[in-house]
């Protein structure tokens, strides 16, 4: 009895530090709740049509304040792109409207997208992942560390970004511009 409780505990002890390292998400979707879903294909683009890192965002979709689907990054065949694999899911079969928010993980915020609605149609796919729902992040002019509003933080972001001191994801246009 006493070598199955060492046991136990040695096992339990080794475990411990792998839920340490989990990556928690933003949102939750408790898919068992629901009755129905269908799939988006998903990809993000800047409000000036440059693509995103899916892997610098979560992504997920939602009926008024209830997240209903939370984005899996993939990656095609061959390794060249990568896009979103969303389910949502409803217990109507068919006419919620669907929203989808971001959340920047480098800089801890939300961001609503600006995209289209979406109609919700039980077993229905929208996008594929060779042509994925293109989804556009919201860009404030002059708005250069992404918070939503403009302050001399921004001037800050972007003298550092000059000067090489700071480099987020997220600026990919703003490095691109300055490098040509």
């Amino acid at each position: 009895m006493k070598t199955k409780l060492k046991i136990t505990l040695m096992t339990f002890w080794c475990m411990l530090p792998l839920g340490t390292y989990a990556q928690e998400s933003h949102w939750t979707c408790d898919e068992r709740n629901f009755q129905y879903d269908m799939t988006i294909y998903i990809s993000l683009v800047s409000a000036d049509g440059y693509g995103v890192d899916l892997a610098e965002y979560e992504v997920a979709a939602f009926v008024g304040d209830e997240c209903r689907g939370t984005v899996r990054v993939q990656t095609a065949p061959g390794g060249t792109a990568a896009y979103g694999y969303l389910r949502i899911h409803s217990n109507v079969s068919f006419g919620e409207t669907v929203t989808f928010k971001a959340y920047c993980k480098s800089l801890g915020f939300d961001l609503a997208v600006d995209t289209e609605t979406v109609t919700f149609e039980a077993n229905n796919v929208k996008g594929l992942p060779s042509t994925p729902l293109a989804l556009a992040l919201p860009y404030i002019l002059g708005d250069v560390n992404y918070d939503g509003i403009i302050t001399i933080g921004d001037v800050t972001a972007l003298v550092n970004i000059i000067l090489g001191k700071l480099e987020y994801a997220s600026c990919a246009r703003l490095r691109e511009w300055f490098h040509t």
